[in-house]
C-alpha cells in the first residue's frame, strides 16, 4: 500500500519502501496540492500556474505530463489502476486507489472530535457532497490511543524543508497549510489532554501539556490541566514553580494576571513577591579574543539553570539566531515540528531538461540541494541579547552578570552592560567573581570599574 507522509521523511513509501528519491520535489508539490483540495481536484491550468509560473504554456503542459508519468513509473502503475486521474481539463486523486495520507487522517479525526464542523482546507470542495463524506468517513468519537496515533504523524513541518524558487504561490500556500496544520494539531492535543485527564492517565495528559504549552505558552486552559494534576499527585513545590513562571510571562508579555480559576488554583499558595523576586545570576568566562566568547559563555550559563528558561523571555526566532553562538540552543525550546536550526535548507534546484525534438526547456527534473542559511548578523544577536536581558528585568527580577576570575572585557561586553545599565538601573548589576573572597559587587552603573587600568568616573558623569 502507498503510505504519503507529507509531515515525514520520507514522504512517499510503497510497502514500506522509500520513493522519494524517484520522483521530483515538483511530483510531490504536484500531489500536495491535489491532497490539500477537499474534493482531490485540480485543473491542469490552474497547476501549471501554481508549479511553473514561468514556463511557457507549452513548456508547462510538458513538465505537468512528466511529472504524472513520473509518479506512475515510481508506483509501478498500470493504466487501469493509477493514483492521479488525469484529463484534458483536470487532474484529481483516484478514490479506488487504496493508499493511507496523513493530512487526511488528521482531518478525519479532527471531524469525528466535532462533527459539526466543516473542513478546513483553504482550496474549497467543488463538490457539494465532499464535506459529507469526509465525516461519514471519520471514526466515531475517537478513543485517546487514536487522538495519540494520529498526533505521532505530526513529526515536522508540512512539507519541511521544501521551498521552490520562482514560485511564490506554491510557497505561500506550503506556508498556509503549515499554519492550518499547527492549529489542527493544538486542536487534536486539546482533546487528547483532557480525554486523558478524564481517564485518570496523568503522566500522557502531563507530557502533552508540556508540549502543547511549548507551542502556546500562553494556553490557560491547558495550564490549569498541567497544574491541578501536580497538584493532585502532591508535587507542590513543581506546581508552585510552574504557576509562578507562567504568570511572569504573562506578566511580562502581555500585562495581564492568570485567569480567576488558574489564581483560586493557588489561593493559599505563597509565592515570591513579583515586586521583589529574587535576582538570577549567570556566571560566565570573558575572553578578548574571540570577541564574542562571552556570549557564547553567557548562553550556556542561561542554558544550564534548572530554574531558568531561556524560553519564557525569548521567541523562538531568537533561540534560533542564538544557536548560532552555542550549540546546546539547538535542540531546546523549539517547536515539536521545526527543524530549526539546522542551518541548512532545501531548495528546489531546478535542472533545466532540453529535448532535441521539441527544444523546450523545463524543469521537469528537480533535485533539493542543501544550502547554507546565512548565520544572522552578530549585531541583532546582541539587540536580541538586550532584548531578553530587559524582559528579564521587566518581571522585577534583578539580573546578576557574575564575571568569574581571570576574564577580560572586551567593547562589545562593556558596551552591553552600558545599555543594560541604563535601562534598567538597579534591576541589572555587573559582578567579578573573586576566587579567593567570593564575589565582589560591581553596581549597575559601574561596569567600567571592573575593567582593568580604568579609572573611576563619579556617577553625575555617567548620566
Amino acid at each position: 500500500m502507498l503510505t504519503v507522509s507529507f509531515m515525514d521523511n520520507p514522504i512517499l513509501r510503497l510497502d514500506g519502501r522509500p520513493l522519494d528519491d524517484k520522483v521530483s520535489q515538483k511530483t510531490i508539490a504536484l500531489l500536495a496540492l491535489l491532497m490539500m483540495r477537499e474534493n482531490k481536484t485540480m485543473r491542469r491550468a490552474e497547476l501549471i500556474d501554481i508549479l511553473w509560473p514561468d514556463s511557457s504554456e507549452e513548456a508547462g503542459k510538458y513538465n505537468l505530463r512528466f511529472n504524472l508519468w513520473q509518479l506512475r513509473k515510481a508506483l509501478g502503475e498500470r493504466d487501469d489502476k493509477t493514483l492521479v486521474l488525469s484529463s484534458r481539463a483536470d487532474c484529481r486523486i483516484n478514490p479506488d486507489y487504496e493508499y493511507v495520507c496523513d493530512i487526511e487522517i488528521a482531518e478525519r479525526c479532527r471531524l469525528a472530535e466535532n462533527p459539526d464542523a466543516t473542513s478546513e482546507n483553504p482550496a474549497g470542495a467543488d463538490r457539494p457532497d465532499d464535506a459529507d463524506r469526509s465525516a461519514s468517513d471519520a471514526p466515531e468519537n475517537p478513543a485517546g490511543d487514536v487522538i495519540e496515533t494520529v498526533l505521532d504523524m505530526f513529526r515536522r513541518d508540512f512539507l519541511s524543508d521544501y521551498y521552490f524558487r520562482g514560485c511564490s504561490e506554491l510557497n505561500d500556500m506550503i506556508v498556509m497549510e503549515r499554519y492550518r496544520l499547527e492549529n489542527q494539531y493544538l486542536r487534536l492535543m486539546h482533546a487528547y489532554i483532557q480525554r486523558t485527564f478524564e481517564e485518570g492517565n496523568y503522566p500522557k495528559s502531563l507530557a502533552a501539556a508540556e508540549k502543547t504549552l511549548e507551542i502556546d505558552p500562553y494556553d490557560e486552559d491547558t495550564a490549569y490541566i498541567q497544574f491541578s494534576i501536580l497538584l493532585n499527585q502532591g508535587n507542590f513545590s513543581e506546581a508552585g514553580k510552574q504557576y509562578h513562571r507562567f504568570r511572569m510571562k504573562l506578566m511580562a508579555d502581555i500585562g495581564v494576571e492568570p485567569s480567576d480559576a488558574l489564581q483560586e488554583l493557588f489561593h493559599d499558595f505563597a509565592f515570591p513577591d513579583p515586586e521583589h523576586p529574587e535576582p538570577v545570576e549567570f556566571r560566565f568566562t570573558s575572553v578578548s579574543v574571540p570577541q564574542y566568547f562571552w556570549l557564547t559563555d553567557l548562553l550556556r550559563a542561561m542554558y544550564e539553570r534548572d530554574d531558568f528558561r531561556l524560553t519564557d523571555y525569548a521567541t523562538q526566532a531568537q533561540i534560533e539566531d542564538f544557536a548560532y553562538m552555542q550549540y546546546r540552543l539547538r535542540d531546546s525550546g523549539l517547536r515539536h515540528d521545526s527543524a530549526v536550526p539546522s542551518m541548512t535548507a532545501v531548495a528546489a534546484a531546478g535542472t533545466t531538461a532540453e529535448t532535441a525534438a521539441t527544444g523546450i526547456a523545463t524543469d521537469a527534473v528537480t533535485a533539493g540541494r542543501a544550502i547554507e542559511l546565512p548565520a544572522p548578523p552578530i549585531e541583532r544577536i546582541l539587540d536580541e541579547m538586550l532584548t531578553v536581558i530587559d524582559n528579564i528585568c521587566g518581571t522585577g527580577m534583578t539580573v546578576n552578570f557574575i564575571l568569574m576570575p581571570g576574564s577580560e572585557i572586551p567593547e562589545s561586553l562593556y558596551g552591553i552592560t552600558r545599555i543594560l545599565a541604563a535601562r534598567n538601573g538597579d534591576n541589572f548589576r555587573f559582578k567579578r567573581a573573586d576566587a579567593a573572597a567570593g564575589t565582589k559587587m560591581g553596581r549597575c552603573d559601574e561596569p567600567e570599574n571592573l575593567r582593568t587600568g580604568t579609572p573611576r568616573r563619579k556617577k553625575d558623569e555617567l548620566k
